[in-house]
C-alpha cells in the first residue's frame, strides 16, 4: 500500500471493510479507499485532544470498523507488544487519559462523533495514570466494547482486567456496563482481546491460571446480551491444556465460528518461555461454544514463531500472524502470516503470506485485518503495510454424489448433474474421460548407502509393486518422550508411473525392527492412505483415501503383509503408512522409518507427525510435524516398507459413456465461470437392456487441483415387465 504523504510509519492497529481500511502510525490514523482494485489514501484522522509525545500514547493502538462507523483507541502502548509504564513526571490531565474515539462516515468523510472514557478511570497496576484502557476494542452497530487488561480493582487483584460497554441510544454515547469475570484473579489480563458481533461478546484473558499444573494457560469468556444486559455464559479453556500458551491473546468472530490465538507453547514449550504457537477454532452449536480444532505451528525448528499473536476471520477464511518466524535463510524474525480455509467442518492451512521487504526483525504479521478475501498486513518496525487478495482456484462441487433410476423395460429416465464453481477462476471439465486401466509392473530401484537393497522380484499382469527395500536395512527411530502418552503417523510416498490411471492399494507390507525384543508384538495400528491430489509433494494437504484399516503387529524383524482396499483415483503419488497407538515413555520402542531420497525431486517423502493424544487422521496439517524423515540421514538410501497395488481396477476406473449405450449426457465437456454453475442432462435408457441392475462409473475430470477426478456412480435398474405395478396380491380374486 502507498505510504502516507507526510512520511509517517504505518506500524499500529489495522481495521478494514471491503472498501475502506484504517491504519495507525502511532500518532494518527490513515484512511484508505479501494478504488479500481487499488488502495488509495483519502484522509488522515487525529484525536480531538492532543497528547504530549512523552506521554507514551498511541492513537490507533487498536482500531475497529463496522460499516460506516469506527472506533479508534488512544492508549498507552499497544496491548503488550511494546507497552511501557508511564513516565512519573507525566502531567495528569484529561488529555492524558486513554480514550476510545468514535468516528462516523458522512458524505465520504470520517467525522469524530464521540470520545469515550471509563466512569472509574480504569485504574491500572501503576495507579490511576497507568491503565490500559483502549488497547483493545470492538464495535457493532450502536455498541462499543473497550478493554482495559491491566485494570486493578484492588491490591489483591492487580491486572485482573475489565471491559467497558458503551451504547448510543440516539442521544449520544454513554457507558452502560462494566464487565469483569465471575472468577477474576490477579494477572488474568481480562480484556486483552475482544470480539463483538450482535449479542455475542468474546473476551480474552491471556494470563489466567485456573489449573496450578498449567500456569498462565489463558481463558476466553463468552458473554451474551439479553434485554440489553450482558451476562457471562461460558468460560473456555484451551484443549489440550498447556502452560503459558496465552490462550486468548487474540480473537476473531464471525457468526458461529471464532478463532483464538495462543502464541506461546501450543506446539512445544521452549526455553525462556518462548514456543511455537498456534490457533484454536471455536464452534457454537445449540447455543454453546466449544473448541472444535487446534491448528498448531508446523514450525519444525527450535525457535519461537508466536503464531497466534494476531488473528482474524471472515467467512471460510482465517489468518494468523507469526511475527517471529524465520522463513528464509539468513534473516532473523522477519515474520509471516498463515492463511487457513474451512473445508467442510475442518480448517486447513492454505498458504503463507510474507513481506516483499524481507528484513531482519521485520515482525511482519504483528498487525493485520481481514475482510472478505482481502487482507492488509503490517510489520514493525519498518512501518509498512501490504495488501493481499486471497485467490480461490477453480473448484468443482459436483452434486449429486450418485445417480439412481428405476425403469420398466423399453423406457428411459432423465436425471441431471450440477457442477458449481465457487472459485475465482474458470473451471474446465470433461465427463467422458476414462481413467484407463493398465497392467504395469515396477521393480525397486537399486539404493546406495550403509544398508542394502535387493529386488523383490518383478510382478507381471495386473499388479503394481512399489518397494523401497527388502528389509535388509533397518533405520529406526525411538518413540518415547519423558513418560508421556503420544501417538504418531508414519507415511511413505509412492509414485505410480505416468499413465497408470486408477488403481487400488490391496496390501501394505511393513517391517518392524527386531530391536524391540517383541515389545510391539500384539500392538494395534491403523493403516492409512492419502492421495497427493495437487501433486505438490506435501502430505499436509493430501486427501485421505477410504477409512480406518485396523491391524495388529504380529511379528518383529520380518515383513508383515496387511490386506487393504485403498482406491487411488488416478495418476499421482499416494502416501501410505500407519498410525501407531499410544506409546508410553520409559521403553525405547522403535518403529520403522523408510527413507527414499533418490527421487528425481527431493520431496518430503515421509512425514512423521506427533501429537499429544490422538493424531488427526482426517487433516494431516492439524498435526505437529516432528521431523521430515529424509533429513534423518543424508547418507542413507534405503527403507523398510512396501505396498502392492492392483493396476487394473474396473470398479474404480472411470467409464467412458460411449462404452455404455444406455447412458448419454449433454454436454460432455465445457467450462464453468468463476462463481457460476453448469447443469449436465443425463438420459438413462432401458431399451434393449436385460432385467437387472446396470452400473456405470461417471467421472468428472477438471482443473480443480484438490479434486482433479470425481466419481459419480450411475445405477439403472430395469424391472421385470409389470413389476413396477405389483402390489403383492397377484392371483387374488
Amino acid at each position: 500500500m502507498p505510504t502516507p504523504g507526510d512520511g509517517s510509519e504505518l506500524r499500529n492497529g489495522i481495521a478494514m471493510t471491503d472498501a475502506v481500511a484504517m491504519v495507525g502510525d502511532l500518532r494518527r490514523v490513515h484512511v484508505y479507499r479501494k478504488e479500481d482494485g487499488r488502495w488509495v489514501e483519502r484522509q488522515v484522522l487525529d484525536p480531538s485532544l492532543a497528547v504530549p509525545p512523552e506521554a507514551f500514547f498511541s492513537f490507533g493502538a487498536a482500531i475497529a470498523i463496522r460499516g460506516s462507523q469506527a472506533v479508534i483507541g488512544h492508549a498507552r502502548g499497544n496491548n503488550g507488544i511494546d507497552f511501557a509504564p508511564p513516565d512519573p513526571a507525566e502531567a495528569a490531565g484529561t488529555e492524558s487519559q486513554p480514550a476510545a474515539y468514535v468516528f462516523e462516515e458522512r458524505a465520504g468523510s470520517w467525522i469524530e462523533t464521540a470520545r469515550l472514557t471509563p466512569d472509574d478511570g480504569a485504574p491500572g497496576s501503576w495507579g490511576q495514570r497507568g491503565n490500559s484502557f483502549a488497547t483493545s476494542l470492538a464495535i457493532d452497530g450502536t455498541t462499543v466494547a473497550v478493554g482495559a487488561y491491566s485494570h486493578t480493582p484492588d491490591t489483591d487483584r492487580a491486572n485482573q482486567g475489565a471491559v467497558y460497554l458503551f451504547s448510543d441510544d440516539g442521544n449520544g454515547w454513554r457507558q452502560t456496563q462494566k464487565l469483569v469475570p465471575d472468577d477474576g484473579r490477579a494477572g488474568d489480563q481480562f480484556g486483552n482481546a475482544i470480539a463483538l458481533q450482535g449479542d455475542t461478546l468474546l473476551i480474552g484473558a491471556r494470563g489466567a491460571t485456573r489449573n496450578r499444573d498449567f500456569p498462565w494457560h489463558g481463558l476466553v469468556y463468552v458473554f451474551e446480551r439479553q434485554n440489553g444486559v450482558w451476562t457471562q455464559r461460558q468460560k473456555l479453556y484451551p484443549s489440550p491444556l498447556s502452560a503459558a500458551i496465552r490462550f486468548g491473546q487474540s480473537l476473531g468472530l464471525d457468526g458461529d465460528t471464532a478463532i483464538v490465538g495462543a502464541p506461546r507453547g501450543l506446539s512445544g514449550y521452549l526455553e525462556y518461555g518462548d514456543a511455537r504457537g498456534g490457533v484454536f477454532m471455536l464452534q457454537r452449536s445449540h447455543g454453546l461454544w466449544s473448541v472444535a480444532q487446534a491448528l498448531p505451528s508446523l514450525n519444525d525448528k527450535d525457535y519461537a514463531d508466536s503464531l497466534g499473536e494476531s488473528v482474524a476471520i471472515a467467512g471460510d477464511l482465517a489468518i494468523a500472524g507469526a511475527y517471529q518466524t524465520f522463513y528464509t535463510g539468513g534473516l532473523t524474525q522477519q515474520g509471516t502470516a498463515f492463511a487457513y480455509e474451512r473445508d467442510g467442518d475442518r480448517w486447513v492451512r492454505r498458504g503463507r503470506l510474507t513481506s516483499p521487504e524481507g528484513i531482519d526483525y521485520g515482525y511482519f504479521g504483528v498487525w493485520f485485518a481481514l475482510s472478505g478475501r482481502s487482507a492488509i498486513i503490517g510489520s514493525f518496525p519498518p512501518g509498512s503495510v501490504f495488501a493481499f487478495e486471497a485467490h480461490k482456484p477453480a473448484t468443482a462441487h459436483v452434486q449429486p454424489g450418485s445417480i439412481y433410476a428405476t425403469v420398466p423395460p423399453g423406457t428411459s429416465a432423465r436425471r441431471s448433474l450440477r457442477i458449481d464453481n465457487p472459485g475465482d477462476q474458470t473451471l474446465q471439465f470433461e465427463l467422458n474421460a476414462a481413467a484407463g486401466a493398465h497392467a504395469v509392473s515396477m521393480q525397486p530401484r537399486a539404493r546406495s548407502g550403509s544398508g542394502h537393497s535387493t529386488p523383490s522380484g518383478a510382478t507381471t499382469g495386473d499388479a503394481l509393486d512399489f518397494a523401497l527395500d527388502d528389509g535388509g536395512y533397518e533405520a529406526k527411530q525411538s518413540f518415547n518422550f519423558q513418560y508421556t502418552e503420544q501417538a504418531a503417523i508414519w507415511l511413505n510416498r509412492f509414485a505410480a508411473p505416468s499413465g497408470t490411471g486408477a488403481f487400488t492399494v490391496d496390501s501394505i507390507s511393513i517391517l518392524v525392527p527386531a530391536e524391540n525384543g517383541g515389545s510391539l508384538v500384539g500392538r494395534p495400528i491403523t493403516l492409512v492412505a492419502y492421495y497427493d491430489a495437487d501433486a505438490d509433494g506435501d502430505p499436509g494437504n493430501a486427501v485421505r483415501l477410504g477409512t480406518d484399516h485396523p491391524a495388529t503387529i504380529t511379528a518383529e524383524g520380518q515383513f508383515i503383509t496387511f490386506p487393504t482396499d485403498f482406491r487411488v483415483p488416478g495418476d499421482g503419488a499416494v502416501y501410505v503408512g500407519f498410525e501407531s497407538t499410544y506409546a508410553r515413555g520409559g521403553i525405547a520402542e522403535r518403529f520403522p522409518i523408510a527413507l527414499d531420497t533418490t527421487a528425481p525431486v527431493l520431496e518430503h517423502s515421509w512425514l512423521a507427525s506427533m501429537e499429544d493424544g490422538a493424531p488427526n487422521l482426517e487433516d494431516l496439517s492439524a498435526n505437529r510435524v516432528q521431523m521430515y524423515l529424509e533429513d534423518y540421514s543424508r547418507e542413507v538410501r534405503a527403507g523398510n516398507a512396501m505396498i502392492r497395488a492392483t493396476g487394473k481396477d474396473p470398479a474404480n476406473d472411470c467409464i467412458d459413456p460411449a462404452g455404455a449405450p444406455w447412458f448419454t449426457l449433454t454436454p460432455a465437456a465445457g467450462s464453468v465461470p468463476a462463481g457460476g454453475s453448469a447443469t449436465i442432462a443425463l438420459e438413462l435408457d432401458g431399451t434393449g437392456l436385460a432385467e437387472g441392475t446396470h452400473i456405470a462409473q461417471l467421472c468428472v475430470a477438471s482443473n480443480d487441483s484438490a479434486r482433479a477426478m470425481q466419481r459419480v456412480p450411475v445405477v439403472l435398474s430395469v424391472l421385470p415387465d409389470g413389476a413396477i405395478f405389483r402390489d403383492g396380491f397377484e392371483g387374488t380374486p
